[in-house]
């Protein structure tokens, strides 16, 4: 959500304020989620992460129709359907209108295969693994580009006198491979901090108790960071095999989210 609200300003500042209307999705997928587990309790995780990415997508398409923009910025829209993308297209095609459609995908290196299927329908791609670019466009002839995450001054930044209360700090996605790493430790007498999105997934074994799930401000996730004596990396490996990119002779990248 950060990376929105700061693309929607910069945008702004850019174009002018009557220039950028802003769809707050993030927004939307959690109300169809929430609504949607009130209502039927008895939904998966995964299962309700697709209703109400489902839903949402069909706001985004009623929003372009009413709004009729001249181009459209996509952030992170890899979880909606196919069909999204076509719908948007097939609008363009039937009011003859020739907005442009831009997507930033933050899911690299993980999610190439289905990004290059959404690829089709987009117009313009911004990537956050440069060793992916040329998946999308071996032969240079659409427009991929490499935009690597970023951080805010006015948010992450050291303080050197900050007291480090925390011994051990997490922050991401409750794998399976992350659970079962964080259940080998011995937590007693330790301060530890794991902060994190289940996923859907039950948490068990001795760090039940200990996780805490739920989306956090980024400010104070920077905190936590300053404040803790050990900050764990813990690379995912759900999704993608290191081993077999490796073995096409390209370069893994062993964790795009970080500063390079």
């Amino acid at each position: 959500f950060d990376v929105f609200a700061y693309s929607l300003s910069s945008f702004r500042q850019l174009l002018g304020e009557d220039k950028v209307r802003g769809f707050a999705t993030h927004n939307m997928i959690l109300y169809h989620r929430m609504a949607n587990s009130t209502i039927h309790p008895e939904m998966s995780g995964d299962e309700l992460n697709r209703v109400a990415y489902t839903r949402t997508a069909i706001d985004i398409v009623s929003e372009v129709y009413r709004t009729r923009p001249d181009i459209i910025y996509i952030i992170d829209g890899i979880l909606f359907p196919v069909s999204v993308y076509r719908e948007i297209c097939t609008l363009r095609y039937e009011t003859k209108r020739e907005f442009l459609i831009a997507v930033r995908f933050t899911e690299e290196p993980y999610a190439t295969e289905y990004t290059k299927v959404l690829s089709r329908y987009i117009d313009l791609l911004f990537v956050n693994d440069k060793n992916v670019v040329g998946d999308f466009d071996p032969e240079g002839n659409h427009c991929v580009y490499y935009v690597p995450h970023s951080y805010s001054e006015d948010v992450h930044y050291p303080i050197r006198s900050i007291e480090k209360d925390v011994d051990v700090f997490f922050c991401g996605t409750m794998y399976g491979e992350r659970v079962e790493l964080f259940n080998e430790v011995d937590w007693n007498g330790i301060n530890v901090k794991l902060l994190g999105s289940f996923d859907g997934n039950r948490i068990e074994g001795n760090i039940a108790d200990i996780v805490i799930d739920g989306t956090f401000d980024n400010g104070q996730v920077a905190n936590w960071y300053r404040r803790s004596k050990i900050a764990i990396n813990k690379h995912r490996i759900t999704g993608i095999s290191p081993g077999e990119i490796i073995g096409e002779g390209r370069t893994y990248s062993v964790n795009p989210r970080m500063i390079e």
